[in-house]
């Protein structure tokens, strides 16, 4: 199925609706379709899932409507749920609320003469030709093809990333009794036409039906992975994952394969409590690649997401922490996922509204080095290790993170440890309100060696922090007796308790909250599930 999103800001002006494809992505206009296609390539097979033989191919082409320009546009069929577009840093460029249609309609393309695309079973366009019409206005002109023949009836339009085909057009009148009328493509060099060779009655509505199909060199169609998901008090479900982005292209022909905006972007979406019906959907991202690591809805519906991002330009709000990318060195990662981040990465933290129309808050976290990506080998073993992190709702309604960053700089609030342990990596867990204008408490967690606190976070009833990790340090900071004080082999376990005073409000630094409890444990902790490899019934 194939559905059609209005445009409300997010796409260029003159684009009406964008479906996705199973391998791209169709653009309506008022005076063309604009069809992007892709093949192959580390982002369709996704890390080490399969080999990479193929290598990516993207490319774009457009039909136009010669002499003709869509007078109206109409949305037909239109679903319960809708979408949202938080990509990149200008709100003008935001578009929310967007309707989502099974079908649409492009009024009077040519005098008398609407174009209907259909999305129900595949793709297909139907010119619906008024009493009186006349047929022959309908033409198409191709542009940035690879090739453009008539096989068997059938218009097969070549690219650099596979085939278009167009099949034979069926063509009929609907009287008392529906009557097949026929028809047939005519080409002449990339100009398409129809030709009725027998004549119709033009007293009677005609229609004429081609449907599209498309191949591919690789035949692979998938284009976003689950990462995370959560729940609220209704038993709403939401799912976090990445999302292949395709972009509108500004030229047709072979494209650069990043698309002009990165290779991914975060998607996330909401189901009813029985999951029979999509709520709402949403994207957010920059130029650069952003993954979700964790989300959490706090008592008013509210989504929080937390994750990693390598974009200058991610959306973020006014007086939020930190409105710009700090990065790092370019980062690849130890296992394989079809893309790096060559600018490095900051952590974000997104606090949207209950009905994902809006960013109540969205702010970076970072510094000078790579922040938010587990990317030591000891702590990275499987595939996801790299996206660890959780983010929680303290009883206060403040959201608290705990994640890994290689930033020597980061914000020390209230914490027991101030610096930075001198490593490849350090945890790093950090409170703050629920605008996400500032740090509440803030510390590293780390020695010599490698260490993570991405796997969990958890609060008590008196604000005590619970933070899990892993560790190969052997200095890691130790609280008085605790169960085991000592380093026991290549990499442990570890758990913090710390304590929160007051309202948890920025505490004088005489009154910083000490470390009360912290232990090592030689055997892995329990880490958080990720949504590919949780166990049946676990949801968060």
């Amino acid at each position: 199925m194939a559905a059609f999103t209005e445009n409300k800001g997010q796409w260029p002006a003159q684009v009406l609706y964008r479906a996705l494809l199973p391998n791209g992505a169709l653009f309506v206009e008022r005076e063309a379709f604009t069809y992007v296609l892709r093949s192959g390539g580390g982002e369709h097979r996704h890390g080490g899932s399969a080999d990479h033989d193929e290598p990516l191919r993207a490319h774009a082409f457009r039909v136009h409507f010669v002499d003709g320009v869509a007078r109206g546009a109409v949305g037909v069929a239109t679903q319960t749920h809708y979408e949202n577009f938080f990509l990149g840093s200008d709100p003008s460029e935001w578009g929310t609320g967007c309707a989502v249609h099974a079908e649409v309609v492009l009024k009077d393309v040519w005098p008398g003469i609407d174009l209907r695309l259909i999305g129900t079973d595949g793709l297909k366009y139907e010119l619906l030709i008024a009493p009186g019409a006349d047929v022959s206005q309908a033409r198409f002109m191709y542009e940035g093809h690879t090739g453009l023949e008539l096989k068997e009836g059938k218009l097969i339009v070549g690219t650099t990333a596979g085939r278009s085909i167009e099949d034979a057009p069926y063509s009929f009148q609907n009287g008392n009794t529906q009557v097949h009328v026929p028809s047939r493509y005519v080409l002449k060099n990339d100009l398409l036409s129809f030709d009725l060779p027998n004549g119709y009655d033009r007293r009677i509505p005609l229609t004429i039906d081609p449907t599209i199909t498309f191949a591919s060199y690789s035949g692979s169609t998938g284009n976003n992975f689950g990462f995370t998901a959560t729940y609220d008090e209704d038993g709403h479900l939401y799912g976090g994952g990445i999302v292949f982005n395709v972009g509108y292209p500004t030229t047709v022909g072979v494209l650069d394969p990043t698309f002009n905006g990165g290779t991914i972007d975060v998607g996330v979406s909401k189901w009813t409590p029985d999951g029979s019906d999509l709520v709402w959907s949403t994207y957010y991202g920059g130029i650069g690649n952003e993954s979700p690591h964790s989300m959490v809805v706090n008592a008013d519906d509210e989504l929080y997401i937390f994750g990693s991002t390598g974009s200058v330009n991610l959306p973020t709000t006014v007086g939020c922490l930190d409105p710009t990318f700090d990065g790092g060195s370019g980062l690849t990662f130890i296992i394989g996922y079809g893309y790096d981040q060559p600018a490095g990465t900051d952590m974000f933290v997104a606090h949207l509204n209950a009905a994902a129309t809006s960013l109540v808050g969205s702010t970076y976290v970072g510094g000078t080095g790579n922040d938010g990506i587990n990317n030591a080998l000891s702590l990275a073993h499987n595939y996801g290790d790299s996206f660890r992190g959780e983010i929680i709702v303290d009883a206060d309604g403040n959201p608290v993170v705990a994640s890994t960053t290689s930033t020597p700089d980061l914000p020390v609030i209230g914490g027991p440890q101030a610096s930075y342990g001198g490593g490849q990596q350090d945890g790093y867990t950090f409170r703050l309100d629920p605008g996400l204008t500032t740090m509440l408490w803030s510390t590293y967690i780390g020695g010599i060696g490698a260490d993570a606190a991405a796997y969990g976070v958890q609060v008590d009833s008196n604000g005590e922090l619970f933070v899990a990790g892993g560790t190969t340090s052997p200095n890691l900071p130790m609280s008085a007796n605790p169960f085991q004080a000592s380093f026991s082999g290549v990499t442990d376990g570890f758990i913090m308790r710390y304590s929160t005073t007051g309202d948890h409000k920025v505490p004088p630094t005489s009154e910083q909250p000490p470390m009360i409890n912290a232990t090592s444990c030689n055997s892995t902790p329990r880490t958080r599930y990720s949504w590919w490899d949780r166990p049946a019934g676990i949801i968060r």
